[in-house]
């Protein structure tokens, strides 16, 4: 923890509107914030097959976010555990406890903006991607960054390390997917930009890595991106950034094995008060974790459109296509077999109160290619407090 709470602090409430109650303990403001899902999953396994496997879920999210100033610091934390039960699991044990642990400590405030935050993500892995049995994967990433913003530049140099480890991994260290269990990659980046005009500014961000796959060394490597855009903010009718790059990949025991492409990552929203249209696009490339299709080229183009109603109602609508083209073992740039996966989503709420709301989610996914199936999800929910959970495993209603 980056803090604590003198049980003699005199605890003070308030009501934030979009938000939890906030708990004043002196200077320490501690939010919570709950979600509850239930509902039904017409193929939990997303495997193929003329007989899908379908059953009720339920999960629920307690969540506390605090926050503390120190002078002109500030320190955050955030706690979050999830409980999911779904009676199709293959395993015998049907439910999982998954948590969540974060902290922060920065001046967001000032020219100079030093920042580090921890995070640890540790959850039990879904039938489908666990290896024939249940397993613990945790996650671990530290980012750290200095930046400085004099006048209308920014700038920003950072390091981050994300560390994966799974309790199963001498289970299954000698199959085709042992590079999938424990592995370390650690990158450092650096980032500027610069204000045009109020609504418009440039950027730039070079970064470069290294990855280590503890079990599957033949797979450590090397990469490095370079990207350039434009950022586009309020009051401008459209707000949002658009970047290209190019991204590499190179092999530490084979000098001859590398990989480069092109990446793109374009955002643009149309926000009023009380609705909000989003167009996104995003292509790059990475890993595949498969032995034989080590790499894969990954394209999305997501659109999102909200909507308040009168009488406390929302709505929303949300619709992704995703392409995965695999490439060949050589890591040439020919593509090999791919997926297709098309996803919609629809979405009622109704506010009860300013902090509180209910509603029902349905979605429809689809994949053709290397794996068919489709998919129908029906969930409804109760969610008090903010709306910035953080997603564990299951998905986040909308």
């Amino acid at each position: 923890m980056l803090f604590t709470i003198a049980p003699t602090a005199s605890a003070q409430m308030t009501m934030v509107p979009g938000s939890a109650w906030n708990v004043d303990f002196g200077r320490v403001n501690v939010s919570p914030s709950v979600v509850m899902s239930n509902g039904s999953d017409s193929n939990v396994l997303r495997t193929g097959g003329s007989v899908p496997i379908s059953s009720y879920e339920f999960f629920t999210i307690p969540q506390v976010d605090a926050t503390i100033p120190i002078a002109h610091y500030r320190a955050t934390g955030t706690a979050a555990v999830e409980y999911a039960y779904t009676p199709a699991e293959r395993s015998s044990k049907k439910s999982a406890v998954n948590n969540y642990l974060e902290g922060t400590f920065g001046s967001p405030d000032t020219v100079l903006k030093p920042m580090v935050t921890i995070y640890r993500l540790s959850t039990y892995a879904r039938s489908e991607l666990e290896l024939g049995s249940r397993s613990q994967r945790n996650n671990r990433t530290i980012d750290a960054g200095l930046g400085w913003a004099p006048g209308r530049f920014g700038f920003r140099g950072g390091f981050t390390q994300i560390r994966t480890r799974f309790d199963a991994a001498e289970t299954f260290k000698d199959v085709s997917l042992a590079e999938k269990l424990n592995f370390d990659f650690w990158l450092r980046s650096f980032d500027m930009g610069f204000a045009l005009t109020p609504m418009l500014g440039v950027s730039g961000h070079v970064e470069s890595g290294d990855y280590n796959f503890v079990l599957a060394p033949l797979r450590n490597g090397k990469g490095s991106r370079i990207t350039g855009g434009v950022v586009f903010t309020a009051p401008a009718a459209l707000v949002g950034s658009v970047a290209l790059g190019l991204r590499d990949y190179r092999s530490n025991t084979e000098a001859d094995v590398k990989v480069r492409g092109l990446t793109a990552d374009a955002a643009l929203q149309y926000v009023r008060p009380t609705a909000r249209a989003l167009v996104a696009f995003y292509r790059d490339i990475g890993f595949s974790w498969d032995a034989s299709r080590a790499i894969y080229l990954a394209t999305s183009l997501r659109g999102d459109v909200y909507r308040q109603l009168p009488r406390r109602l929302e709505v929303e609508a949300l619709t992704e296509l995703l392409w995965l083209n695999y490439i060949e073992r050589e890591f040439s740039l020919r593509p090999t077999e791919g997926q297709q996966r098309y996803s919609v989503l629809g979405a009622l709420g109704f506010r009860l109160k300013p902090w509180m709301r209910v509603g029902a989610n349905l979605e429809r996914e689809v994949s053709r290619g290397a794996e068919e199936w489709e998919a129908w999800r029906l969930t409804t929910y109760l969610l008090y407090g903010s709306n910035r959970f953080r997603k564990l495993d299951r998905p986040l209603p909308r």
